[in-house]
């Protein structure tokens, strides 16, 4: 079965509740030093580029608009958040957009204009690496997957229930700018993600890396 992943207030939806039921969806979480903020209110700050939301938009304020936890979802709903550390996600990282291609070989949606994403090692295509679940990447010990966020390759899931003891625990200990995806997909490509990481990067923004999966 396919994933799916329902998030609302999403730009691809045409109905009025903006609903898109995604194969998978990939965001940017920034970390904010509190002293930067205003009245030290916000220190996570949510970017992604297929929200009709504004952004960036403080973590709690996207997760009660987006993620509607207050709502009963059946099972084959269930979100799970794939977490990765910015710089691991940068040096592994790769595609080659086979998977914007339909079965005859034609663009789903028009590619981005900059060359296809090749890892550090050389790898061409991974991002199927990224989207399976794993039972060895998911852990329930709060320290066990903090530890594994900047030592796992393909990062560490969680339960959308985490997002929030995860990222503020991070801060917490390793004082890091926490960042997931931020991504416009049509169907979902990560290329946007690495439009945003490199924004991000550029401006000395240290980031982290979440698929909802």
């Amino acid at each position: 079965m396919e994933p799916q992943i329902p998030l609302w207030n999403q730009k691809a939806s045409k109905s009025s509740d903006k609903l898109v039921i995604w194969d998978y969806h990939v965001i940017c979480i920034q970390i904010v030093n509190q002293k930067n903020t205003e009245e030290g209110r916000f220190s996570h700050l949510i970017w992604d580029l297929d929200s009709s939301l504004p952004f960036p938009l403080p973590l709690d304020q996207y997760i009660s608009e987006t993620f509607r936890l207050h709502l009963p979802l059946k099972s084959t709903y269930k979100r799970v958040l794939r977490v990765i550390h910015a710089p691991i996600f940068l040096q592994h990282f790769s595609s080659n957009r086979t998977h914007m291609r339909d079965p005859h070989g034609n663009w789903i949606a028009p590619p981005p204009n900059y060359e296809p994403i090749i890892a550090q090692d050389g790898s061409e295509n991974n991002l199927d690496e990224y989207v399976r679940i794993r039972a060895a990447d998911a852990m329930t010990d709060i320290n066990a997957l903090v530890d594994g966020l900047y030592s796992n390759k393909y990062g560490v899931l969680e339960g959308e229930e985490e997002m929030q003891v995860v990222a503020i625990d991070a801060y917490v200990q390793f004082k890091w700018s926490y960042k997931s995806f931020c991504t416009p997909m049509i169907p979902p490509s990560v290329h946007m993600i690495h439009d945003a990481s490199k924004h991000m990067r550029d401006q000395q923004v240290e980031i982290s890396v979440e698929v909802k999966l």
